[in-house]
C-alpha cells in the first residue's frame, strides 16, 4: 500500500517537472537564485533541513557555526513559466543557538501542463556544520551526502542516494525509500529502514536493519539485528547476528560469534565459522541451510527446517536427529559437548 500511494503521488506531480536527478536537458531559458546564511551555534546544536528536487551536501568542520548555501536553478523553454516557477520557490530559515532550520518551500502550480511548460528544478544545498552537532535531514528526489558526524543523525531520503562517511553516535536513525546505490563507510549504532533500495555498509558496531525489497551488504558488523522481506543480505564478517527473513537469501561469509535466524522462502548460508562462535540456531521453511566447516573449535547448533535441506559441518556431532518427509531437526555441537 505504501508503494502504491507513492506511485500515485509521483504520477500527479511529475508530468510538468524534469527533476534534479533526471537526465540533463538543454533549455532555452534558465533562471537562478541563491541563499547564503551563516549562524553561530552551540557545540551540541541541531541542524534540521527539509528539501526536495536536489541534493544535500553536508560537510563537518571544527567551528561552532552553521553555514548554508542554497542554489536554486529552474530551466525551461518558456521564459515566463521559468520565472514564475523560480518565484514560487523559497527557503525559510529559523535559528537559535540550539537549532538551525532550513525548509524548502514550493507553492503549488496553478497553470495546466502543456508541452511547452515543461521545466526542470534543482535545489542544491551545500552546508558546513560542527562535527559535534546533531542533524535531522529530509530530502526527496535527490541525494544526501554527509562526511562525518559525532552527534546523532536522523536521515530520511526518498528517490535518491545516501552517501555517508562516518556516523560516530550510537543513536542514528536512517530511512530510505527507492534509494539504490546508497553507502555508509562506518556507523557506530542505530536503526535503518530501507524499502526498494540498495545499501552497502563497510563497518558497523551495533545496528538494526528493517529492509523490504532491498539488497543489503555489510562488510564488517559486530551486533546485528535484521528483518527483511524480498531481498538479499550479504555479510562478509559478522559477529552476533539475529534476524528474520522472508523471501530473502542470507549469505554470511564468516561468522565470529553467534547466529539466531528464522527464514521462510530463501536460504541461510554460512561459509566459515570463526574461532569464537558459540551457537548457531536456525529455523526455516522452504529455505535451505548450509553451515560450512570450522577449525574444530567449540560451538552448539540447533537447525530445524520444513521442506528444505540441511548441510552441516563435516565434523558436527549430532545429539538430536529427526528426519521426516517435510521436517528435519538436527541439534548437536562441534568440538566439545560443553561448548556454548
Amino acid at each position: 500500500m505504501k508503494a502504491i500511494f507513492k506511485i500515485i503521488v509521483i504520477a500527479l506531480i511529475i508530468p510538468s517537472l524534469a527533476l534534479a536527478n533526471g537526465k540533463n536537458e538543454k533549455w532555452k531559458h534558465t533562471e537562478k537564485k541563491t541563499y547564503n546564511k551563516e549562524f553561530s551555534v552551540n557545540a551540541d546544536a541541531t541542524l534540521k533541513i527539509s528539501n526536495k528536487f536536489g541534493n544535500l551536501d553536508i560537510q563537518s568542520w571544527s567551528q561552532n557555526k552553521v553555514k548554508i548555501d542554497v542554489l536554486i536553478e529552474v530551466g525551461g523553454n518558456n521564459s515566463e513559466k521559468v520565472k514564475e516557477q523560480l518565484n514560487k520557490i523559497s527557503v525559510n530559515f529559523t535559528n537559535t543557538p540550539d537549532l538551525v532550520e532550513a525548509i524548502t518551500k514550493m507553492e503549488k502550480q496553478k497553470w495546466k501542463w502543456k508541452k511547452g511548460n515543461k521545466i526542470s528544478i534543482k535545489i542544491n544545498y551545500t552546508v558546513r556544520v560542527p562535527k559535534s552537532n546533531k542533524v535531522n535531514l529530509s530530502n526527496d528526489y535527490g541525494s544526501i551526502m554527509l562526511d562525518e558526524l559525532d552527534g546523532k543523525a536522523a536521515i530520511n531520503c526518498d528517490y535518491g542516494k545516501i552517501k555517508i562517511g562516518k556516523l560516530n553516535s550510537s543513536e542514528n536513525s536512517i530511512n530510505s525509500d527507492y534509494s539504490s546505490g546508497s553507502s555508509i563507510r562506518y556507523i557506530k549504532g542505530g536503526n535503518i529502514n530501507a524499502d526498494y533500495s540498495g545499501l552497502t555498509i563497510d563497518k558497523a558496531d551495533n545496528i538494526s536493519i528493517n529492509a523490504d525489497y532491498t539488497n543489503t551488504t555489510l562488510k564488517s558488523v559486530g551486533t546485528f539485528n535484521y528483518n527483511g522481506d524480498y531481498g538479499n543480505l550479504m555479510v562478509e564478517k559478522g559477529g552476533a547476528i539475529n534476524g528474520n527473513g522472508d523471501y530473502t537469501n542470507i549469505n554470511i561469509e564468516e561468522l565470529t560469534k553467534s547466529l539466531n535466524f528464522n527464514s521462510t522462502y530463501g536460504g541461510v548460508k554460512v561459509n566459515k565459522m570463526g574461532t569464537s562462535v558459540s551457537e548457531v540456531n536456525i529455523n526455516t521453511t522452504y529455505a535451505g541451510v548450509y553451515l560450512g566447516n570450522s577449525g574444530g573449535h567449540n560451538f552448539t547448533f540447533d537447525v530445524q527446517t520444513t521442506y528444505a535441506d540441511v548441510k552441516l559441518p563435516d565434523n558436527a556431532r549430532i545429539t538430536t536427529e529427526v528426519k521426516k518427509i517435510s521436517k528435519k531437526h538436527y541439534a548437536g555441537y562441534v568440538g566439545s559437548a560443553s561448548s556454548g
